[in-house]
């Protein structure tokens, strides 16, 4: 998931998903019969993403790591902005009228820079009635707070359950 100006979750999701246009990449138009706005039979070409059927886990790979082209070489850095993400999200799928609904249940972390670091991640353990969040750590696991209340720059995969419908 790219990392631009948006500085939460739902964003990246909105910035990834928006309609790009490509006006270097004309392309034949065949249901017009060369009445394009374009002139002869060239149009410009549109790209959006869609989710057609959404599953039952999603996982968000979040853009850290980007390449920087430099006069004779490339560099790669690590992104460091803070991205919030919330317990619940919505996601629209193309085939539903109704916004499928996930519930967060894991948050991997890379600490560190592009040359060195260390992971870890909160997972939820859910009982009969309550729901408790752990930091895992190698050998040390230690109960948390839920890691959706807080903003995050060292979030890199975020794992998501899809909610039964009530």
């Amino acid at each position: 998931m790219p990392i631009t100006e948006q500085k939460n979750l739902q964003g990246c999701i909105q910035e990834f998903c928006k309609e790009e246009l490509y006006r270097r990449n004309l392309i034949s138009c065949r249901s017009c019969s060369g009445e394009c706005t374009m002139g002869k039979d060239k149009t410009v070409t549109t790209k959006r993403m869609l989710f057609a059927t959404l599953p039952e886990i999603l996982v968000f790979q979040m853009g850290r790591f980007e390449e920087r082209k430099m006069s004779t070489s490339t560099k790669i850095q690590k992104k460091t902005t803070n991205i919030t993400f919330a317990r619940e999200i919505e996601m629209d799928e193309e085939s539903s009228q109704s916004p499928k609904r996930y519930c967060l249940y894991g948050v991997v972390n890379h600490g560190g820079s592009i040359h060195g670091g260390h992971y870890t991640a909160c997972v939820k353990v859910c009982g009969n009635t309550t729901e408790t969040w752990y930091n895992c750590s190698d050998a040390n696991v230690r109960v948390t707070s839920d890691p959706s209340c807080q903003s995050s720059e060292a979030a890199y995969l975020l794992f998501y359950h899809r909610v039964p419908r009530s």
